[in-house]
């Protein structure tokens, strides 16, 4: 009982600890839609997809934000944050990447299991970055 106890607390301060470094590395972007503009921790970005001009920002806490811009000017404004471009139609925060599946073109599964397609002419480089060694 008591090293289930131990365990249940390093544990839960390792959760701590990662949501405290990542409250800590504030890294703001604003974001304006038709109504407003909205300031957005770049760690709350789960991924973004695209619908011609209009990207959908997918936050992590089960809201999504519209805006008039196309995922490339996502893109270039995400590109000196942990984001990699998985699709024509997909930018993902690799800080919520849980999972990636080789089945068929490959795919891609997030922290709150939406599960992403990764074309075939990202995967490649995808792959690669995944395996890179952590140096």
């Amino acid at each position: 009982m008591l090293e289930t106890n131990k365990l249940l607390i390093n544990q839960y301060q390792d959760l701590l600890i990662a949501h405290l470094s990542r409250l800590l590395s504030k890294q703001i972007i604003t974001l304006q839609t038709t109504e407003e503009i909205i300031l957005v921790n770049t760690a709350d970005i789960i991924y973004c997809s695209s619908a011609i001009n209009y990207t959908t920002i997918w936050l992590i806490e089960k809201k999504k934000i519209v805006i008039a811009k196309t995922l490339g000017d996502i893109e270039q404004q995400l590109k000196e944050y942990s984001f990699f471009r998985i699709h024509q139609s997909y930018l993902i925060n690799l800080l919520w990447l849980k999972q990636f599946k080789k089945a068929k073109g490959g795919y891609a599964i997030m922290i709150d299991d939406t599960k992403l397609e990764v074309s075939s002419r990202k995967k490649e480089a995808f792959l690669k970055f995944l395996t890179k060694p952590n140096t």
